[in-house]
């Protein structure tokens, strides 16, 4: 008995040695000794924040789940550690420097899922509060003893590069950008709250002038607004260019290059161990060759040789490129007048030779550019920039020169129709054709030097003013006088009958067809009036005429007038818009009218009234308006007929003052989709939306109510008569 006992403990021992020496076996053969390195090691002062491993946290999933945590890890001064796994299948997911919010986490074993894991978000300031996070994965399935693994950053960085003289970047905004991102490297599909990242720069950027600026999330594909706020040679400018998606362990750089007018920005992407500092002992980097270009007069090349500036006067250039082997140039964008082609490459190096021709540059062209990009496959590793620079005359307003330095207005246009700047020493004059009127001026801008406005004159009642062209000649030349610019502006010169009472000129007739074709309106050439004067033409000419005369209807926003027509025994305006919910007197009021004219205000018309609802009676009366000044009317009834169907009585208003006659008459205006009434007319009013001004008229042998001028509510869909006004002008010439 004695002796079985004691063989029973000696197989029970044995046993349990073997499933000790079976567990270290396990254990050695499911342990991975991890080696790590990080993708693109800083080379720079950043080193310290970019490259720095301070802790490693390691999760192992399976089938969806994870499965295995590892905390606490013992990394070595080599950046290695051992892991022990249950078993060696799966994936096995590192984070670097995730301290900043792992504690926030509330990742479980058995329970949270990879699809969780790999979703999970931080903000950027978690992601760089004491070093960046960096993050790999890998799949366990074919990983033996030793693993080594390169890791990627969460973050991209984004520098700013200035390196011209007399350019002082002192703020920088990036707007629309996400302050949270994936920790783990999966496609920014989405982009939580947007925000602007602003930095401001108290002094000169650091060594080889580049700063680092942000570290964001990576975002998605979209465009992201950067602002620069710059001091060049003590003048601020706001200068702006885009960022597209931002890709996380990425470098961008934003670049401020030239000065002056000239000055620019640019986005380079980069590797982020390369960064900037491009040496004559490191790789070409997308350079212009300067010695083997061939560069035309005035043609500058910056101290860096990325930067090509062409002369406004015009230039032709062989420009070559230098790159690294294998890469391609690649042209973004296009200048007007700027033409770049390319031949064949000359020599290893030389990536492209172009050909590049440059037109004279008017004023009024800004400084523009376009990119010559040098490519490696996807990634952009250097760019040279093309700069076709401004005209020194500058040019802004309604002023547009053609390829031929014409601006043809093509209509007609007063007013100030630019303002030119001129550089010291240039003069600018005007030349009129031999007997063209001199319907355009230069003025003199008070406390600014040799900068002039441009105005087009207007000749009230001018017998010309029917369509024809008139033009004129901006010469702008030197001291020498021998090479000047000469730049030609052309108009219509188109005009309505006027007549100016107390100082506003008002059109003799109402508007009909379209109100911004002068060919459709009552002009000096087509006006029926005679000596007799309108009132007096009115009385007798046909019925057809006088509903010529009387113009036709408008809702505001048509532009097209609505033409009175008889459906049936009833009449009703051709086009009425039941839904119409624009209003004249919220609706610019140069909108509804011929160019250089405008639809009055409530002050015009009250210059006729004493009050804002009076009756005038019938036949002829005087009165002193709210201003004071005396005014005489006329009011005349006469019956109308169309296609021998009565309309009714129509009245026309005469009034007089300081001996000059303002005559209203009308058919009218249409209130709903089927009825008009037809001695009510009212005055399309800018200034206020939902009210105008009206005349109520009434037959006299029916109850002698009189005729109401008024200033009263009226709804959108009522349509108007429009008798315009001429919009201001300083410049009336003989």
């Amino acid at each position: 008995m004695r002796i079985f006992l004691i063989m029973a403990l000696y197989v029970l021992a044995l046993y349990g040695c073997r499933e000790n020496i079976m567990d270290e076996i396990s254990k050695h053969e499911n342990k991975t000794t991890v080696h790590l390195a990080v993708k693109g090691m800083a080379s720079d002062v950043n080193s310290q924040l970019e490259d720095v491993i301070d802790n490693v946290f390691a999760f192992r999933f399976l089938d969806g789940v994870l499965v295995q945590e590892f905390e606490h890890i013992n990394l070595a001064s080599n950046r290695s550690f051992d892991l022990h796994f249950t078993e060696k299948r799966g994936k096995l997911v590192l984070w670097a420097n995730a301290d900043g919010f792992l504690a926030d986490s509330t990742f479980m074993e058995q329970i949270t899922t990879e699809e969780e894991f790999m979703a999970y978000t931080a903000t950027a300031e978690q992601m760089s509060r004491n070093r960046l996070t960096m993050t790999a994965s890998v799949d366990l399935d074919t990983v033996g003893s030793e693993l080594y693994v390169q890791l990627k950053r969460s973050l991209a960085r984004i520098d700013l590069k200035s390196e011209f003289e007399g350019v002082k970047v002192r703020k920088v905004a990036l707007h629309g950008i996400s302050d949270k991102g994936y920790v783990n490297d999966v496609p920014a599909i989405i982009s939580p709250t947007t925000t602007s990242w602003v930095k401001e720069l108290e002094d000169e950027t650091g060594d080889e002038n580049v700063q680092t600026l942000f570290y964001p999330c990576a975002q998605p594909k979209a465009t992201y607004n950067v602002e620069l706020d710059v001091l060049v040679d003590g003048a601020w400018r706001k200068l702006t260019t885009t960022l597209g998606a931002i890709n996380r362990n990425t470098l961008y750089t934003i670049r401020v290059y030239g000065n002056g007018s000239t000055i620019g920005v640019t986005v380079l992407e980069d590797d982020w161990q390369n960064g900037h500092g491009v040496t004559s002992g490191q790789l070409i980097k997308g350079l212009i060759d300067v010695d083997t270009s061939v560069l035309s007069e005035n043609v500058r090349v910056s101290d860096t040789q990325d930067t090509l500036f062409l002369p406004y006067i015009g230039a032709d250039v062989q420009l070559v490129l230098k790159a690294n082997p294998g890469a391609e140039v690649v042209m973004r964008g296009a200048i007007d007048g700027v033409e770049v082609l390319r031949n064949a490459a000359r020599s290893l190096v030389t990536v492209a030779n172009f050909e590049v021709h440059a037109s004279h540059r008017f004023p009024g062209r800004t400084t523009e550019y376009l990119y010559l990009d040098v490519m490696e496959g996807t990634t952009k590793k250097g760019r040279v920039v093309v700069v076709a620079e401004a005209n020194p005359i500058g040019l802004v307003g309604h002023v547009k020169l053609d390829e031929n330095g014409v601006c043809d207005f093509n209509r007609y246009i007063d007013g100030e129709l630019g303002v030119i700047t001129l550089p010291e020493g240039k003069t600018v004059s005007m030349r009129f054709p031999e007997g063209e009127k001199e319907w355009a001026r230069l003025v003199a801008v008070d406390g600014q030097n040799n900068v002039f406005r441009i105005e087009g004159g207007w000749k009230p009642n001018d017998p010309e003013a029917d369509g024809r062209l008139q033009q004129v000649e901006l010469v702008i030349e030197d001291a020498t006088h021998t090479t000047p610019e000469v730049y030609t502006l052309i108009r219509k010169n188109w005009g309505l009958p006027v007549v100016n009472i107390n100082g506003t000129w008002w059109c003799r007739y109402n508007l009909r067809g379209n109100v911004k074709n002068f060919e459709d309106q009552i002009t000096l050439g087509n006006n029926p009036v005679g000596e007799e004067g309108i009132t007096e033409y009115l009385k007798t000419c046909s019925d057809e005429d006088f509903v010529a005369m009387a113009g036709d209807q408008y809702q505001a926003g048509n532009q097209e007038g609505l033409k009175l027509k008889l459906v049936g025994e009833s009449f009703v305006y051709e086009g009425f818009d039941s839904n119409n919910q624009m209003d004249f007197g919220s609706v610019d009021p140069e909108y509804m009218a011929p160019d250089g004219y405008q639809v009055p205000d409530y002050s015009n018309y009250r210059f006729f009234t004493w009050a804002e609802n009076v009756n005038l009676g019938y036949g002829s009366n005087v009165f002193n308006n709210q201003l004071g000044q005396r005014i005489n009317y006329s009011i005349t009834e006469r019956d109308i007929a169309i296609e021998g169907v009565s309309y009714g009585t129509m009245h026309v208003y005469d009034y007089v003052y300081d001996g000059q006659h303002w005559v209203l008459l009308g058919m009218g205006h249409q209130y709903n989709a089927t009825e008009i009434s037809g001695m009510s007319i009212i005055f399309a009013t800018y200034g206020k939306a939902g009210k105008s001004w009206m005349m109520e008229g009434y037959r006299q042998s029916d109850d002698g109510r009189g005729n109401w001028y008024k200033y009263a509510s009226q709804n959108a869909q009522k349509t108007r008569m429009i008798r315009c006004v001429k919009k201001p002008v300083e410049y009336i010439y003989e």
